[in-house]
C-alpha cells in the first residue's frame, strides 16, 4: 500500500475534535477580551439580528453554492441564530439536495428550539430530508429526546437511508424507549440496518428490558448481531446473569463457519462479547473459564483467557492456572494471560519476557495485546520497554501503533529523545505515529513538531498542525510558522493552520491580515475556519471584519458577516 494518502476532507484527523462554533462560545478568554469592545474607539460592529438578516437574504441567492455557504454559516452561530429558524425551516425545502443538508445542520445548531421543525421534517417527501432532519437529530443527541416517537416512526418506514438516519439517531439519543424497536430490527432482512442498530444498541447505556432467560435463547439466534447484542446485554447485567453461563460457554466456542458476512460481525467479535459478559458476571463463571482455559480449541482457550483478564483482581484465586496457562502452545493465549498477570501485578519471571516477545509476534492482536499490557504496567515498570515501545510504532497494525503511543505517554517525557531520533525513518507510517506519540509529550515536544511541519508527506503536516491546534496557548512559539502555513498550496493545511490560530485566540492577533485575507480562499472551509480564528481575535479583528463587508465577493462576505454576528453575540451575552 502507498504511504502517501489522497488529501483528506474530514474536519480532524485525530479523535475526539470540538467544533469550531462551540470552541467560539466556550472560550473565556475570547469572552473576556469580548466585553470591552463599547470601550475601544473600533468600527461598530452592527448587531447580531442585523448580520443574521444579511445572511438569510443569501439563502434566497439564484447561487445553490452562496445558499449552501449561507446556511453553514449560520450553522456556525449555532445558538445564537435561534431567530433564523423559521427562513431555515423553509429553506428545508430547497431544490438542492446538498443546500438541504447544509439547512438541516444549521438546525443542529440552533438546539433544541430546532426540534419541532426537525421532527416535521421527518414527514418530507423527499427521504434525503427526512435523513438529514434524522442526522441532525442524532448529532443534536439527549437533547432531542422528545423526537423519539418520529424517529420509531421513521425507523418503521420503506426508505433504507432515513431508516438508518433514524437508528443513528437513537443511539446518539439515548432514549431506552427506543430499545425494543431496536432489538427488533437485529433481525431486518437488509443487513445495514442490522448493523446500524447493533451499533446503536451498544453506544446506549440502556439495562436490558429483556428476562435473562430470554437473553439466554437470544443467544443461539440465527442472526450474528443478535447473538452479540444478547452476550453483552448479559454482561450489562453482571453476576444475576449466572442463569446464562451455559449459554454463554457455548458463544465462546463460536466458528468461523457461522460468520453471517452480510451482518459484519464475525465469530471472533462474538466470542469476545462472551469473553466480556463472562468476565463481568464474575466468580459465579470461574469454574467454567478455568475448565475452558484446558479446552482442546484454541480460541476458546483465548476466550477464556480474556474473560479472566476481564475479571480483573476477582480472578486472583485462578492465579496458579494463569500462571500455568504461559506454557500454552499457542502464542495468543501466552500474550492473554501474560498481560492479565502483569496487571494484576503478579511477579513471574516469565511475564515480562512473554510479552516483549508477543511484541514481535506474527499476530497482531498478540502484538497489539502485548504492548497494550505494558502501557498499563505504569512508568515505573515500563520504562525497560521503551525500546520495544519505539519499535512498535513502525508495525504495520495501525491498533499497535495507536497502543504504543499511549504507552509511551505513561513513560512521558523520558520518551523523547528516543521519539526524535524515530522522526528520521523513511517511512511516511512512521513519522505519522511517532508524531502522534510527541502530541501527547505536551509543550516540551513543540521543538520537534515545528520541524515536523516540513515533513513531505502531506497527511503527516495535516497531523502536526492538528496536534498543535490542540496544545492551544502552549503551541505559541509555533505561530511565524503557522502563518506561513495559511498561504500553503494545499487547502487542507491552509484550514488546519487557520484552526490552529484560533486555538491560540487573542495571542496570534500577529495573523490577523493573512486571516483576512483567506476570507477570499477557493475553499468554503478554509473561509470558514478564518472567519471562526477572526471571532476569537476580538476586539483587534473588528476593523478588518468590517472592512471586509464591502468586498464584492458574496462567499465572502457571508463569512464577514458570520465572524461579526460571533462577535457581537457573544458581546450580548457577556
Amino acid at each position: 500500500m502507498s504511504e502517501m494518502i489522497s488529501e483528506p476532507r474530514g474536519d480532524m484527523v485525530l479523535q475526539g475534535s470540538v467544533g469550531r462554533a462551540e470552541l467560539m462560545r466556550s472560550d473565556v478568554l475570547a469572552k473576556r477580551a469580548l466585553s470591552h469592545l463599547r470601550t475601544l474607539t473600533l468600527p461598530k460592529p452592527g448587531t447580531l439580528d442585523l448580520h443574521i438578516e444579511e445572511l438569510l437574504k443569501f439563502l434566497h441567492h439564484a447561487d445553490s453554492g452562496v445558499r449552501r455557504e449561507a446556511a453553514y454559516a449560520i450553522a456556525s452561530i449555532g445558538h445564537l441564530s435561534e431567530k433564523a429558524l423559521p427562513a431555515l425551516t423553509w429553506a428545508l425545502q430547497d431544490g438542492a439536495a446538498d443546500v438541504r443538508r447544509s439547512v438541516a445542520y444549521a438546525m443542529e445548531g440552533i438546539g433544541p428550539e430546532a426540534v419541532p421543525a426537525l421532527i416535521e421534517a421527518l414527514k418530507h417527501q423527499d427521504p434525503s430530508v427526512r435523513s438529514a432532519a434524522a442526522d441532525s437529530l442524532w448529532f443534536m443527541g439527549p437533547q432531542a429526546k422528545e423526537s423519539v416517537p418520529a424517529l420509531l416512526t421513521t425507523l418503521g418506514g420503506d426508505a433504507p437511508d432515513p431508516r438508518s438516519s433514524a437508528i443513528r439517531a437513537l443511539g446518539g439519543i439515548g432514549s431506552c424507549e427506543a430499545v425494543p424497536s431496536l432489538v427488533a430490527a437485529l433481525s431486518d432482512e437488509d443487513s445495514d440496518i442490522r448493523a446500524n442498530a447493533g451499533m446503536a444498541l451498544e453506544e446506549m447505556d440502556c439495562a436490558p428490558t429483556e428476562p435473562i432467560l430470554s437473553l439466554a435463547e437470544m443467544c443461539s439466534s440465527e442472526h450474528a448481531r443478535t447473538r452479540k447484542y444478547a452476550a453483552e446485554a448479559l454482561g450489562k447485567i453482571g453476576p444475576e446473569a449466572r442463569e446464562a453461563i451455559p449459554a454463554l460457554l457455548l458463544l465462546l466456542e463460536e466458528v468461523e463457519d457461522d460468520w453471517e458476512e452480510d451482518d459484519w460481525e464475525s465469530a471472533y467479535s462474538i466470542r469476545n462479547s462472551a469473553a466480556w459478559a463472562l468476565g463481568k458476571i464474575g466468580t459465579h463463571a470461574l469454574p467454567a473459564l478455568l475448565s475452558a482455559l484446558k479446552n482442546e480449541n484454541e480460541w476458546t482457550r483465548l476466550a477464556a483467557a480474556k474473560a479472566l483478564e476481564v475479571m480483573g483482581a476477582e480472578a486472583c484465586e485462578a492465579v496458579a492456572a494463569q500462571t500455568e496457562a504461559l506454557q500454552d502452545a499457542e502464542m495468543s493465549v501466552r500474550c492473554r494471560v501474560a498481560g492479565a498477570l502483569w496487571n494484576l501485578g503478579v511477579e513471574n519471571q516469565k511475564i515480562l519476557p512473554t510479552l516483549l516477545s508477543a511484541t514481535r509476534n506474527d499476530c497482531g492482536e498478540n502484538r497489539c495485546h502485548a504492548v497494550r499490557s505494558l502501557g498499563k504496567a505504569g512508568p515505573t515498570r515500563v520504562r525497560e520497554a521503551i525500546p520495544a515501545l519505539v519499535s512498535a510504532l513502525k508495525d504495520q497494525n495501525g491498533s499497535v501503533k495507536t497502543e504504543a503511543i499511549e504507552a509511551l505517554r505513561e513513560i512521558g517525557p523520558d520518551a523523547i529523545p528516543a521519539l526524535t531520533e524515530a522522526l528520521k525513518s523513511k517511512s511516511a507510517l512512521v513519522r505519522r505515529y511517532v508524531h502522534k506519540a510527541l502530541g501527547v509529550m505536551g509543550h516540551q515536544a513543540v521543538p520537534a513538531l515545528v520541524s515536523a511541519l516540513s515533513d513531505e508527506d502531506l497527511f503527516n503536516r495535516l497531523l502536526v498542525l492538528e496536534i498543535l491546534q490542540l496544545m492551544g496557548y502552549k503551541a505559541s512559539e509555533a505561530i511565524p510558522t503557522l502563518i506561513d502555513a495559511i498561504k500553503d498550496e494545499s487547502y487542507s493545511i491552509r484550514r488546519r493552520a487557520a484552526d490552529a490560530l484560533a486555538w491560540l485566540g487573542s495571542e496570534a492577533k500577529v495573523a490577523i491580515p493573512s486571516l483576512v485575507t483567506a476570507l477570499e480562499d477557493e475553499d468554503r472551509t478554509v473561509r470558514e475556519t478564518a472567519a471562526a480564528a477572526l471571532t476569537r481575535m476580538a476586539p483587534e479583528a473588528v476593523p478588518a471584519l468590517m472592512m471586509c463587508l464591502q468586498n464584492p465577493n458574496p462567499l465572502t462576505r457571508v463569512q464577514c458577516h458570520c465572524a461579526l454576528a460571533m462577535i457581537v453575540g457573544s458581546s450580548e451575552g457577556s
